[in-house]
């Protein structure tokens, strides 16, 4: 398609397919149809980076996913397009922050996302805030596959990546071994019957366990401030 249309509109021959058909929509009178369209084409058509303006502001929606996510905001696509332009087109790319913002925020991958409280982690995936960070619920695996937060995982399933669990550490479990913590984590990757380990760093040990927190509510502590973390093991 690409090769066509710029046979037609040389010199914008750089430009990805959406970005050629948005710069043909809105640089031409006769395509252009609704009020919004209209608005829209009319700051394109003055604008002194047209080619660019397609190139990036078009990137925005190129993500099904995230074009998705930003019309749940409560800002309209097209005022997130109308946005982008007049900021390209006046040269001044950091008036787009707000909305580069919003999508890092809310749009990008929610796992270790900063957070102030557990109503900014996503609802009905067993998702908390932790220590700052969109964490899984202390217990639950988080699935590299659905990007959410299971109670179990087959040991088969379970990766050889573990989440971090800043300032806490399961306790009453299991015998110390002195070690770093890389030696540690590779230890517990390597054994199926590690779910969980806890780690004292200001000791070098390592506690290597059997049972995650929901299997022991009681023993999972999260309060050793600059002393020890737990990682669990991530699942497939």
């Amino acid at each position: 398609m690409n090769n066509a249309m710029t046979t037609l509109f040389p010199g914008q021959g750089n430009m990805t397919d959406d970005a050629l058909v948005s710069y043909i929509v809105l640089n031409h009178d006769n395509v252009v149809q609704s009020t919004t369209c209209k608005d829209l084409a009319s700051k394109f058509t003055s604008c002194q980076y047209k080619e660019q303006a397609a190139m990036e502001c078009v990137a925005i929606f190129a993500d099904p996913s995230q074009a998705e996510c930003l019309a749940t905001s409560d800002t309209s696509l097209a005022g997130y397009y109308y946005d982008c332009l007049t900021s390209v087109c006046d040269g001044d790319t950091s008036a787009v922050d707000p909305m580069n913002n919003y999508i890092s925020d809310n749009c990008g991958p929610w796992l270790e996302k900063s957070c102030d409280s557990d109503g900014d982690c996503p609802d009905g995936i067993n998702a908390t805030c932790f220590e700052g960070k969109c964490l899984c619920t202390p217990g639950y695996y988080y699935s590299n596959g659905q990007d959410v937060c299971v109670d179990g995982c087959p040991v088969a399933d379970q990766q050889g990546e573990f989440l971090l669990y800043p300032n806490s550490a399961i306790g009453g479990y299991d015998q110390s071994l002195q070690m770093s913590l890389e030696e540690c984590l590779d230890a517990c990757a390597a054994d199926p019957n590690c779910p969980t380990v806890s780690f004292v760093y200001v000791s070098n040990e390592c506690y290597p366990h059997s049972i995650t927190p929901l299997q022991d509510q009681v023993a999972f502590v999260s309060d050793f401030p600059n002393y020890a973390d737990f990682y669990q093991k991530r699942c497939a």
